[in-house]
């Protein structure tokens, strides 16, 4: 046989080129396997923590109350098959959220160790950390907007014995009721009565109610109409534009109004004005002036609420962005 044909005779040469290449295929395939483990633990570690954040959550009861909080997302991991043991230490949190002081936060970060089955023959490692975490948001939607009036500071009110209050009111520095006008329903402070009056019941809380902000998720349209600096509202049936903007501070209503009213920043006074529905402010202050003003619905502040005047007030919950005395919470990252 002459050279040439020797060097075009390839018979044995794919057999050692796949006793070459075999290992690198064994590796490859083990590599794609162990990853594809991977990616399933993971996913399935995702949504346990994510469950878990979110029940947890529903437990939380003010910033500095987390309740049984822990305690209800560990047992939510445990129903999702994860090793509690595998919670570490600092494992459940409660964060700050920057930008909301007043947010209700809890974290559940989770560490699991998941073997390997084809690159530990390899000898590259025999084991590896996939690691899971989930931060869910608490939303009170009562509290404050369980009460007809309710202010952060001072709540006073001025009038007579014709004046009628019908519902609970609360003031966060401080309540007074001056004239003899009765209240039907509960009075609740985190600071001190200023005077002996008549209501249903009196409460003294050993600490302030926090204000949230408000949440619109699936709740209603978007806001539609804005009225700016130095707007007098006038009488007219508002609730065809779902949440009204009080965008600037300084508005004034007077006359039948009806709708669900939301100032960011600013303050409001009412004359002799009727309003069916809730007025909220996020930051200023409610007055009203003036004999006559009946309100059928709701009034929150973050500030001082003042009323002078004969006025009649029936509190009635439905009227209030959020239904009253309920609890959601919302992963947020």
């Amino acid at each position: 046989m002459s050279l040439l044909d020797r060097l075009r005779n390839k018979r044995g040469q794919t057999i050692v080129l796949f006793a070459v290449l075999l290992p690198i295929l064994i590796g490859m395939t083990g590599l794609v396997v162990d990853a594809g483990v991977a990616y399933v633990h993971k996913a399935r570690l995702q949504n346990a923590v994510d469950a878990a954040a979110a029940a947890g959550a529903l437990d939380l009861k003010s910033l500095s109350d987390h309740g049984t909080s822990e305690a209800t997302a560990r047992d939510c991991l445990s129903k999702n098959a994860v090793d509690t043991a595998a919670v570490t230490a600092g494992g459940v949190t409660y964060p700050a959220l920057p930008g909301d002081p007043a947010a209700m936060l809890i974290r559940v970060s989770v560490t699991e160790t998941v073997p390997t089955y084809f690159i530990r023959v390899f000898g590259l490692m025999d084991d590896y950390s996939v690691t899971a975490a989930a931060t869910a948001q608490a939303f009170i939607e009562g509290g404050p907007f369980s009460y007809g009036i309710f202010s952060t500071r001072d709540l006073t009110i001025n009038g007579g014995t014709t004046q009628s209050i019908v519902g609970d009111i609360y003031g966060g520095t401080s309540v007074a009721v001056n004239g003899g006008i009765p209240i039907s329903g509960t009075a609740e402070t985190a600071g001190i009565f200023k005077n002996i009056f008549n209501a249903t019941s009196q409460n003294t809380l050993s600490s302030p109610l926090p204000l949230p902000e408000i949440h619109l998720d699936g709740k209603t349209t978007l806001f539609s109409t804005i009225f700016a600096k130095g707007t007098t509202i006038t009488a007219g049936d508002y609730t065809t534009y779902g949440i009204v903007i009080l965008d600037k501070p300084d508005i004034t209503m007077d006359g039948i109004i009806t709708g669900t009213f939301y100032s960011p920043s600013g303050s409001v006074t009412l004359k002799k004005a009727t309003l069916t529905g809730l007025l909220y402010l996020k930051s200023g202050n409610i007055t009203f002036n003036g004999t006559g003003s009946t309100v059928i619905g709701g009034l929150v502040a973050n500030g001082d609420i003042t009323i002078n005047g004969g006025m009649t007030f029936n509190q009635q919950p439905e009227s209030v962005i959020s239904n009253p005395v309920t609890t959601h919470s919302k992963l947020i990252f």
